[in-house]
């Protein structure tokens, strides 16, 4: 029989005897951090006096770093010597890591990957045992020099026409080069064409750079692949972007621009257009009827939305701008923005307009510009 259970014996015989402890009552399992600079027995796993905090939220910590954690704080009501189970009971998915020694009051365990880990103690006087303790501990970060950088590829332009030029550009991060770790370490690019249009002969100007280019000499589909490695030789994992090169919607709009009245209809950009309303001065009578000038884009076009073609059905928006007048005042735009515009004048003279046509993909026509030699305004 052991010392203890004669102990027991004598108390369950005199309750009434004053400080017996309660037989019944189970010893409770306490985890706290162990830090073995301020434990009373270095390497004991001892926490020194009132330095016990029970753990009760979740903790961070580490790839390949085992956490501190200890029983040390656990208490038996009658002072009893204590043995202790510690287990893992939930891993993240793919983790391998176990305990060192389950049965240490401060075991050791190194988290392999990141994620949640479920530590838990119970305890026992050797007659009751406690209810279980638990702690999470978030790994969430590895620990320094365990990272892996991250790549990101974007292109200036995902759809170009066969025969541009192509843009990349790379980003990295590592988190071994943020605090607390501030580990500075330099990163690498590495970049190649894994897939190019059959027929294709485009090359990197520069793959070792962060902003290489290309050139996209056919039609087809190309995909850039980015892997950057840090300083101590941990690779990302590829990052890719895709840049398709065909001839639907790359197209820019024609603008044609046309005087539709007075007179007969005219299309700009082959010379002065001469537009006379009429009116004689000391003639009496005549006179234009509404001296505005009525033009059209009407006809402006965009190869992409051509059928049978490409069909895409683009809009296009119309941009008016009076570039010379008599002076300023002598004319008036009845809208900048319209399909057709009417240019008022005031004054005999000589006037440009010029229309710019633009697709939704935000590609513009070459501009195209109508002068007018304007006689027979009414003073």
């Amino acid at each position: 029989m052991s010392q203890r259970q004669i102990s027991l014996i004598f108390c369950i015989a005199g309750l009434t005897l004053a400080g017996c402890p309660d037989p019944l009552v189970p010893p409770t399992a306490v985890i706290s951090l162990f830090d073995p600079a301020a434990s009373a027995v270095p390497d004991a796993g001892v926490p020194a006096p009132g330095s016990c905090a029970p753990l009760t939220g979740p903790i961070d910590g580490f790839v390949r770093q085992s956490p501190t954690l200890s029983a040390g704080c656990s208490t038996d009501p009658a002072h009893a010597p204590l043995t202790y189970e510690w287990s893992l009971t939930q891993l993240p998915p793919g983790s391998h890591t176990t305990l060192h020694d389950a049965t240490l009051e401060a075991p050791t365990f190194e988290p392999d990957i990141p994620g949640s880990y479920h530590a838990r103690l119970v305890v026992s006087n050797g007659t009751l045992t406690s209810a279980p303790a638990e702690i999470i501990v978030n790994v969430a970060v590895g620990a320094c020099g365990d990272n892996a950088p991250t790549a990101t590829a974007v292109a200036d332009a995902l759809a170009v026409s066969p025969g541009d030029g192509v843009q990349l550009q790379g980003a990295a991060d590592d988190v071994d080069n943020a605090a607390p770790c501030s580990a500075a370490q330099a990163l690498t690019y590495a970049w190649r064409l894994v897939r190019v249009p059959a027929g294709s002969t485009a090359t990197l100007n520069d793959a070792s750079s962060d902003w290489p280019a290309f050139v996209a000499d056919v039609t087809g589909s190309y995909v850039a692949e980015l892997i950057v490695t840090d300083s101590s030789g941990m690779r990302s994992a590829p990052a890719t972007v895709t840049i398709t090169a065909d001839t639907c919607g790359t197209a820019r709009p024609i603008a044609v621009a046309e005087k539709t009245n007075p007179g007969s209809v005219a299309t700009c950009g082959a010379g002065s257009i001469a537009v006379d309303f009429g009116y004689v001065p000391g003639g009496g009578g005549g006179g234009g009827v509404t001296e505005r000038i009525h033009l059209s884009a009407a006809n402006s076009s965009d190869a992409d939305n051509a059928s049978p073609g490409c069909g895409l059905n683009q809009t296009l928006f119309y941009s008016w701008t009076v570039l010379a007048a008599p002076y300023d005042g002598a004319w008036t735009l009845s809208s900048a923005n319209g399909q057709t515009t009417d240019v008022s004048t005031r004054l005999n003279g000589d006037y440009t307009v010029r229309l710019l046509v633009t697709d939704s993909t935000g590609r513009a026509s070459d501009e195209t510009t109508c002068t007018f030699s304007v006689t027979g305004t009414r003073p």
